[in-house]
């Protein structure tokens, strides 16, 4: 199923090999939701619980179910999509203070370097507009528990032995770089003790580095080869798949 919104770090051409992982569950979690690739390429299950701290990405999933669960339409063409730093900025504003309208999130996050909400740009590939037909996602969001929690809080709250947790943090490459907002604060040693600890199983999705070798050592990692289009060229990328199991 077709992306609502791209972003930096989003999973969509990795969809099918990491899915290819999971092991048979009952209910599905999400803790770090992003762009939502691997949950709408996923087979759906008796229960999913989609998670994420960033108040654009949590407004445009709840708005979205709460406009097919309504049987309502979203118009793109009522609404103005060509990019202007004031509004940006103030849509921006209004979403940090609690503003949860679908439109201004969808807005930002369109005209956001890398769609990640931080800082405005007018050459993004994906251009002026925005078309997409959103009553498409019906049908997958229909019985989706949709949170704004610490994903530690999530594990916690839905740990049981029928339960996949799929972790795609922020990598520990980004965390150096401060590309997100909203998970500055990762503890990459404090995630491998919970996991240590949970009754479910899971996947996490990582880069490559000293410091996430180390720290999971203990668990099941594979390395996957990715192939990344660029503008100028193909880049072949190694990432870790880590499991419990």
């Amino acid at each position: 199923m077709k992306l609502i919104f791209s972003r930096f770090g989003g999973k969509y051409k990795k969809s099918k090999d990491i899915i290819e992982h999971f092991k048979e569950h009952k209910i599905y979690v999400e803790c770090f939701l992003g762009s939502g690739a691997i949950f709408l390429q996923k087979p759906s299950v008796q229960q999913s619980v989609l998670n994420d701290l960033d108040p654009m990405i949590y407004n445009i999933f709840t708005q979205v179910q709460e406009l097919c669960l309504n049987n309502k339409t979203f118009n793109n063409n009522d609404y103005d999509w060509i990019p202007d730093k004031t509004l940006w900025n103030k849509f921006r504003d209004d979403i940090k203070n609690g503003d949860k309208d679908l439109y201004k999130s969808l807005y930002v996050t369109h005209h956001s370097f890398n769609g990640m909400g931080n800082v405005f740009t007018t050459s993004r590939h994906t251009n002026h507009t925005y078309k997409k037909d959103l009553s498409i996602y019906s049908d997958i969001l229909k019985n989706v528990i949709i949170k704004q929690y610490d994903y530690k809080d999530i594990i916690n709250q839905y740990d049981s032995e029928d339960t996949l947790f799929y972790l795609d943090p922020p990598y520990d490459i980004a965390l150096k770089k401060n590309y997100y907002e909203y998970q500055s604060g990762i503890d990459f040693k404090e995630m491998v003790d919970i996991l240590k600890n949970i009754k479910g199983k899971f996947v996490l999705s990582i880069d490559i580095t000293p410091i996430t070798t180390e720290l999971f050592k203990d668990f099941n990692c594979i390395e996957i080869t990715f192939n990344y289009n660029t503008r100028k060229k193909d880049k072949i990328v190694k990432e870790y798949i880590i499991k419990n199991y």
